[in-house]
């Protein structure tokens, strides 16, 4: 008995196969648009036959494909790129490159370039197919944990060394001598404390990074914590040479958390001492920003910092000058402490500063405590 073909329900007619095409090919179009790799693909000779919009972006390429067709070399000349291309199309065998692109700042790819075809009975390949994973966020945290633990070890090894060294010279007769015994006892506790400060200062900014840390937030006359503040480092400024003006107008009030806010200026303004040069100047002021947001700035007078380390100030244990860091004292992680708990706080810290002319440290705080 011949089979007999059902009739498709109304409205589900079958379509032309070049409708479908067309529906499959707008389909592969907002998918590859909406990826966020950049995604470029040539021909046998190098013409660009199909990129998203991401390489768009990246490389600088109108929204849709122009006729003609531009050749890779015009899309790009970085060789490493070039050369993955054509090692596929001549290899048939995927390739991948660290790349870098030059254009609207420094970024690296990680290049995965794969052939294509063929679209022929005769064997070759039909083209070749790159994508651009964007890796420099990764490096560069890469990077930061690399200089950390260089920079953890460099901090722990040289109060460790001192503190050996004290203790294999009592235990080697100088505890019997009375002269000199306490001297020894005295280095061994002043660069354990040294290490403790240091062990405590990584516990408190883990906690606030991680968002354990909670905020008591309330309104604050932030010159009379200024003033506070001064008090307990008028000793060190003295020793330092270095005067304090509390430049806050009386009665500013700023939304914060006290213990936070004074562990900020605590760690501003004991930096700003540190780096001052004697006869030199600490000042501190606040106005209003954007919304009410609390502009603090504390400024000092010191040997400023070059435009290469700025960008890395608030990086744990990064320090600018380390022969005169180490003298200074310090754990070198009182700028991070002060960049998150200003984030914790939904503000945020920067700094201005030129050689020889002093640095300008800025803190704003929200009016209304929002966490981000």
């Amino acid at each position: 008995m011949p089979r007999t073909r059902k009739k498709a329900p109304p409205g589900s007619e079958e379509r032309p196969v070049s409708q479908v095409m067309d529906d499959i090919g707008q389909l592969m179009e907002a998918v590859l648009d909406g990826m966020q790799e950049c995604i470029v693909a040539i021909d046998s000779r190098t013409e660009v036959i199909l990129y998203n919009h991401a390489a768009a972006s990246i490389f600088d390429l109108p929204e849709r494909n122009p006729l003609p067709r531009p050749r890779l070399i015009d899309v790009t000349r970085d060789p490493d790129i070039n050369a993955a291309f054509r090692s596929v199309l001549t290899s048939g065998t995927p390739e991948q490159r660290r790349v870098e692109v030059r254009r609207r700042g420094m970024r690296t790819f990680s290049l995965n370039v794969a052939p294509i075809g063929p679209t022929s009975p005769e064997p070759g390949i039909a083209g070749a197919a790159g994508v651009f994973f964007d890796i420099t966020e990764i490096e560069r945290l890469e990077r930061i944990r690399r200089d950390f633990l260089a920079n953890l070890s460099h901090e722990l090894r040289t109060p460790l060394t001192a503190v050996l060294a004290s203790i294999e010279t009592l235990l080697g007769g100088a505890i019997e001598d009375p002269a000199n015994n306490v001297r020894f006892l005295e280095i061994v506790q002043k660069n354990a404390l040294r290490m403790q400060s240091l062990v405590h200062d990584l516990t408190d900014l883990s906690m606030i990074e991680s968002g354990e840390v909670a905020l008591n937030v309330e309104a604050h006359d932030l010159s009379v914590i200024v003033d506070e503040m001064f008090t307990l480092a008028s000793l060190r400024a003295r020793s330092a040479g270095v005067s304090l003006e509390n430049g806050v107008t009386g009665g500013f009030r700023v939304v914060a958390d006290r213990h936070r806010l004074e562990q900020i200026l605590d760690n501003l303004i004991d930096n700003a001492i540190k780096f001052s040069q004697p006869g030199g100047r600490v000042e501190v002021r606040a106005g209003r920003g954007e919304m009410g947001a609390s502009i603090i700035r504390v400024r000092d007078e010191g040997a400023g910092i070059s435009a290469t380390d700025l960008p890395r100030v608030f990086e744990r244990l990064f320090r600018t000058d380390r022969s005169r860091s180490r003298v200074a004292g310090g754990s070198g992680l009182g700028l991070a402490i002060v960049k998150h708990l200003a984030l914790a706080h939904g503000g945020a810290v920067s700094v201005e500063s030129e050689p020889s002319k002093g640095s300008t440290f800025i803190v704003e705080l929200p009016a209304r405590h929002e966490l981000p």
